[in-house]
């Protein structure tokens, strides 16, 4: 998904960080030289031979003249592909010298060119292996094939593909390459298990992601990827230019000597271009302009110290994200249950956090120096810092949950959970307040139960609850969502009617009235009766401009109900004037 990719383009950089830091530390094999085809050598090609690529005849001069100081591998980061330039018997010669030396070793590519513009070539047997993997390994459908001369004289030919992320940054790298249901190592592997005195033709990749081949044993991702170690921002190893190679050779030729005469003994040396023109730039972990060449020499590098970075899978990353995050959360959750004053929860909870996070990095920074090992930093960050913000959210939630219900039982009557005579009084003078703004009218409704000692005496009291409570739902039931029933006392209970003049009050009341006398209530098993309320009504400010006033006027009217037979509306004569 998208969110993973990001998570995992971050992951990458953070990599990069640690790359930085680390490779200030690590020693690169001093062995390895570079011999590069710079801009000083692309002049001089260009200006002596009028156009590049340099005449092959150069190439075997150099090599000659290499082997002559006996050193101990030449590998070349070129393609020696048959070309309408090049020569025979240049190529003829270059050839040859495979033959002659054995520790000599050229490149092959391949690449995804289209089979209409090129028919996929089948490669020579020996130059592939035997892996023994159940992953799919990278595929490629083409290739652009090299001398057959050249094939034909050694086995020494290994591909230099590449892979970089999504972000255009070369952190893997491909030791084998799938064409045509065969498999083919990179050359940089072949030199390396050479040096190494391994001669097998047989890689496992093994089911906890190990490359084996011989006695040796690398880490390996689930793509068939490795992951280098770099050595540093920009020609980590010995630079020696082709130029002044080319110069020495003439030199010799003219009996001279030169500063380079014994410069190559037991080096490995990696032929490549440096070029920018020439397009074999990359940008790496530790900096954006890495020689191709040099990638190569890293990975062999690599190889012989045996220090691939091993990415931890997602199930150990998951794995020490859960400790983390329990960490933290037994401690913020000790911290919350120990003495400490509430107010310095917060800053105490976030420097464990803080503390706990910098000490993870430093880790991380230091595993990869160590153990070349690569653990995840984004996925255990954004774990605890949602633990983190999760307890908070969760202690809120607890906390806001026992307020309600304290606060619920401050202001609600127990037995008919209408708000209480308390909540009420507070809800006039709210009421008034808001009227003197707003200058809106609202109004009060006091009811009473008709009879109600008679339900005590006649039934006992559990029916008096059971009317209580009937009757409360009955006024909920009949009155607005934002009008407010409470319980005023006894059984007497009152209702505020928001934004409500005294025809509209009336109106309500009326339907109360009516409500609650047609309505049959079960006062026990197998025992009903009718039940009638009287009700008094004044409004604000009319009747009153206090509580006191409203409630005086709404009992008077209540009263009255009363003198006249119970089961009404009581009308005062101010009420029939309006």
């Amino acid at each position: 998904s998208s969110v993973s990719g990001f998570l995992n383009d971050i992951e990458n950089k953070t990599f990069d960080i640690r790359q930085r830091i680390t490779s200030a530390s690590r020693h690169h094999n001093e062995n390895i030289v570079v011999l590069a085809i710079d801009d000083l050598t692309y002049e001089y090609v260009s200006e002596k031979y009028g156009e590049w690529p340099m005449p092959r005849y150069i190439y075997a001069d150099v090599i000659d003249y290499i082997e002559a100081q006996n050193p101990d591998y030449i590998a070349f980061d070129l393609l020696f592909v048959n070309s309408l330039k090049s020569n025979n018997n240049d190529d003829n010669k270059l050839s040859d010298l495979f033959k002659t030396y054995k520790n000599l070793y050229t490149a092959i590519m391949f690449d995804d060119m289209s089979s209409d513009l090129r028919t996929p070539p089948t490669l020579d047997e020996k130059l592939s292996v035997n892996l023994n993997t159940s992953i799919d390994i990278v595929e490629a459908p083409n290739t652009r094939p090299i001398l057959s001369t050249i094939i034909n004289n050694t086995s020494n030919i290994g591909h230099i593909n590449v892979q970089r992320d999504n972000d255009g940054v070369l952190r893997e790298y491909i030791p084998f390459v799938k064409y045509q249901g065969k498999y083919y190592p990179h050359m940089s592997m072949l030199l390396a298990q050479n040096k190494m005195g391994s001669l097998t033709n047989d890689y496992t990749i093994t089911k906890n992601m190990k490359l084996k081949f011989a006695d040796k044993s690398y880490p390996i991702t689930n793509k068939g990827t490795v992951f280098l170690n770099w050595y540093g921002e920009g020609k980590t190893f010995e630079y020696i230019s082709m130029a002044d190679v080319i110069s020495a050779i003439q030199k010799h030729k003219e009996g001279k000597t030169s500063k380079l005469d014994n410069k190559f003994t037991n080096k490995i040396i990696f032929i490549g271009t440096t070029v920018t023109s020439l397009h074999d730039l990359k940008t790496v972990p530790t900096g954006k302009e890495y020689a191709g060449v040099e990638t190569h020499a890293t990975f062999v590098n690599n190889l012989l110290d045996n220090s691939l970075v091993h990415r931890l899978s997602f199930k150990w990353d998951f794995v020490i994200t859960l400790i983390l995050c329990l960490f933290i959360g037994l401690s913020m959750l000790r911290v919350e249950y120990s003495k400490i004053n509430y107010k310095y929860l917060i800053p105490i909870n976030s420097s464990i956090l803080i503390g706990t996070l910098v000490v993870y990095y430093i880790s991380t920074i230091l595993l990869m120096k160590y153990l070349n090992l690569w653990i995840a930093v984004i996925m255990p960050t954004v774990g605890l810092i949602v633990t983190f913000t999760s307890i908070y959210v969760i202690r809120y939630f607890f906390k806001s949950k026992d307020y309600e219900y304290t606060y619920r039982l401050a202001t609600t009557d127990g037995l008919t959970e209408l708000y209480n005579h308390r909540y009420f009084q507070e809800q006039m003078i709210e009421f008034i307040e808001n009227s003197k703004k707003s200058g809106k009218k609202f109004s009060l409704i006091l009811t009473d139960i008709d009879f109600f000692k008679k339900f005590n005496d006649q039934y006992g009291h559990q029916a008096g609850d059971a009317v209580l409570r009937q009757v409360a739902k009955t006024l909920k039931k009949n009155v607005k969502k934002w009008d407010l029933v409470c319980r005023y006392g006894g059984e007497e209970m009152s209702v505020i009617l928001k934004n409500a003049d005294k025809k509209a009050a009336l109106m309500v009341a009326q339907r109360l009235c009516n409500a609650v006398a047609g309505r049959i209530f079960k006062l026990g098993e197998n025992l009903e009766s009718h039940v009638t309320i009287s009700l008094g009504v004044s409004t604000y400010p009319d009747d009153g401009s206090t509580p006191t006033e409203l409630i005086e006027y709404s009992d008077r009217g209540l009263y009255a109900a009363k003198e006249n037979g119970r089961n009404q509306v009581g009308i005062i004569k101010d009420d029939v004037k309006n």
